[in-house]
């Protein structure tokens, strides 16, 4: 009986109407997916624009050198 109820809870799922406990742990593990993709990206971009911004900053330093030394 079990296993029939489970198959066909599934199969519910699976057709898109399913209102179980499984069909709600999916939406919320899909939740968290995204928000953590969200969360990842938005670091990685923060990361990249220190990194650049650090670099220009060497790169214009170097320069502003290099014309001093020209003088």
């Amino acid at each position: 009986m079990t296993e029939n109820k489970k198959e066909q809870e599934l199969n519910d799922f699976f057709d898109g109407k399913s209102t179980s406990t499984i069909s709600k742990v999916v939406k919320k593990a899909k939740r968290i997916t995204i928000l953590r993709n969200i969360g990842i990206s938005l670091f990685v971009i923060v990361f990249l624009l220190i990194t650049l911004s650090l670099s220009w900053l060497f790169i214009i330093r170097g320069s502003q050198e290099k014309a001093m030394r020209d003088i």
